[in-house]
Order: C-alpha cells, then structure tokens, then sequence
C-alpha cells in the first residue's frame, strides 16, 4: 500500500517536472516567436523573411502553445502588415497561421488518427463542430451567390478574416488549452 503510494506521489512529481520544463520551452518560443514577428516587420529582405517564416514553423511544431500566446501577444498589431514579397499580411494572421500549421504537424505526427478522434470527440463539443462547419459553408455559398462579382476579392478576405481565422484561433486556443492540462 506504501510503495503504490510512494510511487503515485513520484509520478506526480515527475509529471510536475515535466509541466515546468515545458512551461520553459512555450515561454522561450513565445519569446522567439514575438523577437521573429519583429524581424518581420521590421526586414523587407525576401531572404530574410523566409528564413524567419521556416524558424517559425519549426519553433511551432516544437511549441503549438508558445506560438499560440506569440499569436495572442500580436493582437494589437493586426493593423499593421508586414510584407513577404508582394504579400502583405498581419502578424496576427501569421501567428495562426504558423500555429495551426505546428499544431497539425505535432497531430499528425503522434498517432494521428485516435489523437484526432479524441480530440475532436469530446461529447459536450460536438454542436461547436457542427457550428463551425455549418459557418464554412453559409460564407462559401454567400460568396458563390453574391450579386456584383466585382468585389469577389474583398468578399473573399472578409470570409478569411472573419471565419476562417476565427474557426483557426478557436482551434489553436483548444489544442493550447488541452496541452496545458
């Protein structure tokens, strides 16, 4: 009976250890990830902001929850692009972006199938899927159907900023929530 509970509390300790020294690496690339956003902003080399853009995705899949709180942290910057090449975007659509791509690549690299069925599986959340799917297709069909084709671009970027990034940053904030448990 002592030695199961000896050993209960040295798992327990063994887990908080390991809760610490991840909490080290999502704040570290928390930090890497906003000193990257500032790279960004502040470089108008190709090169360079390419390099920066792979460090990123890499510190991601590394830490799907640092990255998370660098996407959080660039909030406030959404209405001041950077650029990458001829494109011009926010930090905030970046940070998701890079998230939810480190997020899928830690999925898909951890059993991918029962992770994705246990996540996605939870009983309680099943109508927010739905919910989430049902907003996807309403955006898609109302751009389809709308009347002047002659703002389909702006149509499409509103769809992006407002249902896509939101679904995508529900889905980040989820998978970070989880993980820190």
């Amino acid at each position: 009976m002592q030695a199961q509970s000896r050993a209960r509390v040295l798992d327990n300790q063994s887990q908080l250890h390991s809760r610490w020294q991840r909490t080290g690496a999502d704040e570290a690339t928390c930090l890497a990830m906003l000193a990257i956003g500032g790279g960004l902003w502040l470089s108008n080399a190709v090169a360079l902001s390419a390099g920066l853009m792979v460090l990123s995705i890499v510190l991601a899949v590394w830490s799907p929850v640092g990255s998370f709180w660098a996407a959080c942290a660039a909030i406030p910057l959404v209405y001041h692009p950077v650029e990458l090449g001829s494109a011009r975007v926010s930090l905030l659509e970046l940070g998701l972006i890079v998230t939810v791509v480190g997020i899928a690549t830690r999925v898909l690299s951890e059993e991918p199938l029962s992770v994705f069925k246990e996540w996605v599986a939870a009983g309680e959340d099943h109508w927010v899927w739905i919910g989430a799917l049902l907003l996807l297709l309403a955006g898609v069909i109302s751009l389809l159907f709308q009347p002047d084709h002659e703002h389909l671009r702006e149509g499409i970027r509103t769809y992006r900023w407002v249902v896509i990034e939101a679904i995508a940053a529900f889905i980040a904030a989820i998978a970070s929530i989880t993980t820190q448990r």
